[in-house]
């Protein structure tokens, strides 16, 4: 059996954040982690299309950039406390993360495929540390043409395909 924390060990820690990566870490070297694009093309780590979720802020991720989203606290799923932790780019928790972490990445628009690639081979994390997952066909198909990486096609239960 493989353990992956999903977003983290956000029972004690917002969601997809590197203070919740890094607890998890206690308990797995496995993290589930979601990718989208900003309007200024930076690869974050946040589930939603939207900040409002998780953060004090508004907004749909896509038309917000870095340094607005990063400008948010964060806030816990169990209790809507605040904290100071921030939504990551990729980047961060890249370099955040020992190289002895495994990622599960879900990528949440065809978009983000080759930009997460490109951060995955710029720090030199192998192919067998990481795989892509995510609920749409399209992206997963695309994404062959740019490597022969294991996928992971996820299937929502409120939907039939």
């Amino acid at each position: 059996m493989e353990i992956y924390a999903h977003r983290g060990l956000h029972t004690q820690y917002p969601e997809n954040t590197i203070n919740a990566f890094l607890a998890a870490l206690r308990y797995t070297k496995k993290i589930e982690l979601d990718i989208r694009l900003t309007k200024d093309n930076h690869l974050i780590v946040i589930h939603d299309e939207t900040i409002s979720t998780t953060t004090n802020g508004q907004g749909e991720v896509s038309t917000l950039t870095l340094k607005q989203i990063q400008s948010f606290k964060t806030k816990s799923k169990q209790d809507n406390k605040l904290s100071d932790d921030k939504i990551p780019s990729f980047k961060q928790v890249l370099e955040s993360l020992p190289k002895t972490t495994n990622y599960q990445i879900e990528i949440k628009s065809q978009e983000s495929i080759e930009p997460t690639l490109t951060l995955l081979s710029e720090f030199n994390i192998k192919k067998s540390k990481y795989f892509l997952t995510s609920f749409s066909k399209e992206s997963l198909k695309s994404l062959q043409s740019y490597s022969s990486q294991k996928t992971l096609l996820l299937i929502d239960q409120r939907k039939t395909f």
